[in-house]
């Protein structure tokens, strides 16, 4: 799978014509991946700031198994597509890129493991 970030004019854009609105609509702060056979995946900050907050105390307070955490924080950043069933099989089938979505999330919203505690 191939990762794209953040760049105007890169060559996913030219594949996938529905990322420069994506863009657009995230003011740029978007990661795109190339999934292999699947299709664009297209991740941004989840509009609702405590999603973030709910993972992360749920990763701390063990509340959910962590693979369980990861992949609903990871979820709630994919933009695209809006098929949700669709991005589901390939989390199951593919549990890193869960984790990997859920990284890029967690970079979009600006906050490391160091803000923990706040």
């Amino acid at each position: 799978m191939d990762d794209e970030t953040e760049t105007a004019g890169d060559p996913l854009e030219a594949r996938f014509p529905e990322l420069a609105k994506l863009r657009e609509q995230h003011k740029g702060r978007v990661h795109a991946f190339d999934a292999d056979e699947f299709g664009l995946v297209v991740v941004a900050k989840p509009r609702n700031k405590e999603v973030y907050r709910t993972y992360i105390r749920e990763l701390r307070n063990d509340k959910l198994d962590d693979a369980v955490a990861i992949e609903k924080f990871a979820m709630a950043c994919v933009v695209y597509p809006e098929d949700r069933k669709r991005v589901q099989s390939l989390f199951d089938e593919y549990p890193a890129f869960a984790q990997l979505v859920a990284n890029r999330g967690e970079q979009l919203c600006g906050l490391g493991f160091r803000e923990l505690g706040k």
